[in-house]
């Protein structure tokens, strides 16, 4: 009979889980909600225990393991749109098939047919390093264009994270202002706001936005007071780890 450690099983995929999700999530620019990641981990791991114990056929493994992924990836993505999804899902395989090479390796140096929790543990942190000291190097100097910002409203602050972007070049037809475009999302931590609809025109054609004027925006670590109009745009338009987009004129 064979005997199966569940609290050693749960414990090392619950680990694996979690380190492969951030790397992904990271990789990606994508922001991370480390309680979702763990929770996320944790089905991962349930999952690998019940797959132990039950003995899951070949067939059925690969059908039970995508809407186990598809249900972690659900867990940490939430409301993100299906590109997102299919990138997201398709990287996880590629870092997972990765780091099996890395205890192939391992395998092969020490001549055992298996190894244990703690080689495990050791290969895919090692694999995370790598991978993430990696992504440094590949990534563009995409960092050097974020930027937070503080946008006061009648007596509420609310923080964001904003792309400084040269292209926006949306301005406030009705007092000149150059408008800061916030996901739609966080137009519902703004109670007292008047609004007014500014047409922008996009690559399928002209919407209106609503836009206001808040009491003040602040910009950077050093709370730069600028002039600006602020507008609500769908998440569509905005890249999944910022809150939204400046204009660089505004900063520079």
């Amino acid at each position: 009979m064979k005997t199966v450690y569940v609290d050693v099983v749960f414990v090392v995929n619950f680990l694996i889980d979690y380190l492969i999700m951030v790397l992904v999530l990271d990789f990606l620019n994508i922001r991370k909600d480390y309680w979702r990641v763990a929770f996320a981990s944790f089905v991962g791991g349930a999952y690998s225990v019940a797959a132990a114990i039950i003995g899951i056929k070949m067939y059925a493994k690969f059908a039970s393991l995508f809407l186990v992924i598809v249900a972690m990836l659900y867990i940490v993505l939430n409301k993100r749109s299906i590109k997102t999804y299919i990138k997201t899902y398709l990287l996880y395989y590629a870092v997972s098939f990765l780091f099996c090479g890395a205890v192939n390796v391992c395998t092969s140096f020490t001549g055992r047919k298996s190894v244990g929790c703690v080689v495990f543990l050791v290969c895919i942190t090692l694999m995370y390093i790598v991978i993430s000291q990696s992504n440094r190097f590949l990534k563009t100097d995409l960092t050097s264009h974020k930027i937070t910002a503080v946008v006061e409203q009648s007596g509420q602050k609310v923080g964001v994270l904003l792309f400084c972007d040269s292209g926006n070049l949306l301005t406030d037809p009705y007092t000149g202002m150059s408008v800061i475009l916030l996901d739609k999302k966080i137009q519902k931590n703004f109670e007292f706001i008047f609004p007014r609809f500014v047409p922008v025109k996009t690559v399928s054609g002209s919407i209106l936005i609503e836009v206001f004027t808040p009491d003040a925006v602040f910009v950077g670590e050093s709370n730069i007071r600028v002039d600006a109009a602020v507008g609500f745009v769908d998440s569509c338009f905005l890249s999944d780890e910022f809150d939204g987009i400046i204009s660089d004129k505004l900063i520079n």
